[in-house]
């Protein structure tokens, strides 16, 4: 986990065209910040690696990859990835800001009704399904229309 003063470093500083505005979080890979997207004066949640965890090439290209994944799949119960990079040797996911409790903060008030555990269940489940095909788009698919 980064050190507190890793992480509250950054507020005020620009990164990959995001202005930091407010620590959001920390984990044992990086810290989740609060900002503005500059371009389009949308807030954002903008994920940064660890100076640590960046110092090796291995750890750099799996948080690359996990926000590569993440940008292909689309569902409402799923953060959108808008961009990742690099700058000025900060590595970065940019991702949509999502107003309200996480589930961690959640369960710390107690247990989940059931009604409300399954709601839960059925949103990763929906989120985590593959596409599936429809009769037509299968029917007239053909190397010709490749």
């Amino acid at each position: 986990m980064p050190s507190d003063n890793t992480a509250f470093k950054l507020i005020g500083q620009t990164i990959g065209g995001c202005q930091i505005k407010k620590l959001l979080g920390t984990g044992g890979m990086g810290a989740v910040y609060l900002a503005n997207q500059v371009s389009l004066g949308k807030e954002v949640a903008l994920k940064i690696l660890d100076e640590r965890w960046a110092a090796h090439e291995r750890h750099i290209e799996g948080f690359l990859r996990e926000a590569r994944l993440a940008a292909k799949l689309e569902d409402e119960h799923i953060i959108q990835i808008y961009d990742v990079g690099t700058d000025r040797n900060w590595n970065f996911i940019v991702m949509q800001f999502a107003r309200g409790e996480n589930l961690k903060d959640r369960l710390r008030r107690g247990p989940l009704e059931i009604e409300e555990a399954l709601s839960h269940i059925e949103g990763v489940a929906r989120a985590s399904a593959p596409p599936t095909a429809t009769a037509s788009s299968t029917a007239t698919s053909s190397p010709a229309t490749w």
